[in-house]
């Protein structure tokens, strides 16, 4: 019995149903050769439309196909790059790809490769293959805050005690370290006869002092640590009894602009 136009030998209830129950004729076998190759062929000359993108979109992480047909696939997740700040460079921590780390004087690095902090901090450190560990993403300039003063002539001659001699305001936050890394304070013409003194202040705060020996042009910088707020002043103030024949006096302080912390 044909189904479907095919000819079936056999019963099946579950696929084709009743069957001849006899061998097929011949005529029957070429039939169901030629039925099947029939549908064969009229998909090979007529193949069937695909479907097709129709248009593609994004909603923040999320990514949606939709097809001419009216169907869609998605939404799927972007993977999405994430950045996390880790402070400041520490010897020991492990840091991964993409971290972002801060190093005092040099600044803002991201990690491209997971690695071990080694000590000292090197900018242009690799892994075995030559690969750099870091790109540089603000240095040293972004950082750095140079504070420049200079007082001319005879150092603080007709100034009285709590005078200020020379002073800095400042123009965005700025943290001054212990001791003032990498400052200097130079008398060009010093006092051969006795030591001068002169003392540092945060606005009305006395937070340090300047001292140079007799005969000696550079001095020795002693203070606190200080953040500086935009408006701020440092002031050198002449102490009590200055009274110095030293000519020409130029002081340069390091200061760092307060580090990002967070987005």
């Amino acid at each position: 019995m044909a189904t479907d136009g095919i000819n079936y030998r056999t019963d099946d209830p579950d696929k084709w149903g009743t069957g001849e129950g006899r061998n097929l004729h011949p005529v029957e076998v070429d039939s169901n050769f030629y039925e099947l190759y029939s549908r064969l062929k009229g998909m090979e000359d007529n193949p069937p439309s695909a479907v097709s993108i129709n248009n593609i979109q994004v909603n923040g992480s999320q990514l949606m196909f939709f097809m001419d047909d009216g169907s869609t696939f998605g939404p799927f997740t972007l993977p999405v790059a994430t950045f996390q700040l880790r402070g400041a460079y520490e010897i020991g921590q492990t840091y991964y790809e993409l971290d972002m780390v801060t190093v005092p004087d040099k600044g803002l690095y991201l990690v491209r490769l997971q690695f071990t902090a080694e000590d000292p901090f090197d900018p242009d450190a690799t892994d075995g293959d030559g690969n750099k560990l870091f790109l540089p993403l603000f240095t040293i300039d972004y950082y750095t805050y140079t504070i420049g003063m200079f007082f001319p002539s005879r150092f603080g001659a007709g100034f009285s005690s709590g005078d200020t001699l020379m002073g800095h305001m400042f123009a965005t936050e700025t943290f001054l370290d212990i001791n003032a890394p990498g400052g200097v304070a130079k008398i060009a013409t010093p006092d051969d006869a006795a030591d001068t003194d002169v003392d540092l202040y945060y606005n009305d705060e006395q937070i340090g002092t300047i001292h140079w020996d007799a005969g000696d042009q550079m001095g020795a910088i002693t203070c606190e640590s200080r953040t500086f707020a935009p408006g701020d002043l440092l002031r050198v103030v002449a102490p009590s009894g200055m009274n110095t024949q030293g000519r020409d006096c130029y002081i340069t302080l390091i200061a760092q602009k307060t580090p990002i912390t967070g987005f």
